[in-house]
């Protein structure tokens, strides 16, 4: 998961914290349903009853639709490898804050509003047992390589061994089956050119792992595989068939490769 990614996640679940407190507070100093049904409010509210405590209602259409998201949207683009983490993991992070939601509205139930501050450090402490036990096993796999290396293993197969190109040291740690590798500290292409060789031994069971900024011209994109994205770097699964015929990798990524050298957060 990208940093902003994180930290949309973080600040998104702090709104709805900030958001549930608001209503439990609200819930215990009372608050007439009437101040949201009267005339030219939506017309869904009428359906609420006259003696509702309290009422959280949104329409998510029109936040979407706003013109302060749109601005957000400008002003924080988020990367697409971001926006697709984000996507697979969104029906995991609704049940968490279902699950928070919930966890607030047990600790209304039971403490009532005359002991609501008590209510409201028990919804408090439910959302951070929540947020820890819940949102960290999602954030695993994006902050170390334990999910792309699962997953390459899955798509390479159990019989295969996989080369390592421009890896990190968590790939090696965290590989799973047989693996081979062409240096640590030499220069990107150097790797390449090794790997290359290397998998034209045996074209059918070498598939290489390869960092998405060290593959340069000799990989076509169109014929390999998008492993993950993990640490803030898209790694790939090319088979033979996905190798440029005749290609040299040059020299071009080495400004890069010393960005990528730097020890993984």
């Amino acid at each position: 998961m990208t940093s902003k990614t994180r930290y949309f996640v973080i600040a998104s679940l702090l709104v709805i914290g900030v958001g549930l407190g608001t209503g439990l507070v609200a819930y215990y100093v009372g608050f007439p349903a009437g101040a949201f049904a009267g005339r030219g409010g939506p017309a869904e509210l009428e359906y609420v009853p006259r003696n509702a405590a309290v009422i959280a209602y949104a329409d998510v259409r029109d936040v979407m639709t706003s013109e302060l998201r749109q601005r957000l949207r400008s002003a924080l683009p988020m990367p697409e490898n971001g926006q697709r983490e984000l996507e697979d993991l969104g029906h995991m992070v609704w049940g968490m804050v279902i699950a928070i939601g919930i966890a607030f509205v047990l600790a209304a139930a039971v403490f009532r509003p005359r002991r609501g501050v008590h209510a409201l450090l028990a919804g408090i402490a439910a959302l951070w047992l929540i947020w820890s036990f819940w949102s960290y096993p999602l954030l695993n796999d994006s902050s170390s390589a334990k999910g792309v290396m699962r997953h390459a293993r899955e798509l390479a197969g159990p019989d295969a061994t996989i080369g390592l190109v421009a890896w990190k040291e968590q790939n090696l740690l965290m590989a799973e089956g047989p693996v081979k590798d062409f240096g640590f500290l030499r220069p990107w292409d150097q790797q390449l050119i090794e790997a290359m060789q290397w998998q034209s031994e045996d074209p059918a069971k070498r598939p290489l792992f390869i960092l998405e900024d060290a593959m340069g011209r000799c990989i076509d994109k169109a014929k390999a595989t998008a492993v993950g994205y993990a640490n803030r770097r898209q790694w790939w699964l090319v088979p033979s068939a996905a190798v440029v015929a005749g290609c040299v990798p040059d020299s071009s990524v080495d400004a890069e490769q010393e960005k990528q050298n730097a020890p993984d957060p």
